[in-house]
């Protein structure tokens, strides 16, 4: 997988300061909105399809990730947000962890495929303490995506 040119779409926050799950994912939101990756009338559409999906299992990850994805057909691309929680969130991980890295991935279901490639091969990188202790040092959502590309060659 090239994460390189899936990674071209991406939106980044370096500070998060939301209390609570639904903010989050409203900030996240306003985020694409303001990057142009969707239509500020389609907010409520997509915010409603990340609550859905949080709902059904929660994303987060053990050691402060969480990986929220869904398919959406408000966006004609998948899109890639990182977004940095420096105090942490709850975000039920197994772990118990709070959650300080953020990375949301929004699809339309007709790049199911490449989706679903980029969320096994982002997952693949979260599992590997090295490329997470990159993660967790890094200073900006910027430094985030440099390090997943990273990952991702090594």
């Amino acid at each position: 997988m090239n994460l390189t040119g899936l990674l071209d779409h991406r939106i980044g926050i370096d500070e998060l300061a939301t209390g609570d799950v639904p903010s989050t994912f409203t900030a996240i939101v306003e985020g694409l909105v303001a990057g142009g990756a969707i239509d500020a009338a389609d907010s409520t559409t997509l915010h409603e399809a990340l609550m859905e999906r949080e709902t059904s299992g929660s994303t987060a990850f053990q050691h402060g990730f969480a990986l929220p994805h869904v398919f959406c057909d408000v966006v004609d691309r998948i899109w890639v947000t990182v977004a940095r929680h420096p105090s942490g969130l709850d975000m039920a991980a197994a772990d118990g962890e709070r959650t300080t890295v953020i990375i949301c991935i929004v699809g339309p279901e007709a790049e199911r495929d490449t989706y679903l490639s980029l969320l096994r091969g982002i997952a693949g990188i979260l599992r590997d303490g090295q490329s997470r202790r990159f993660i967790h040092q890094a200073s900006t959502a910027s430094e985030i995506f440099e390090t997943l590309l990273e990952a991702e060659i090594a």
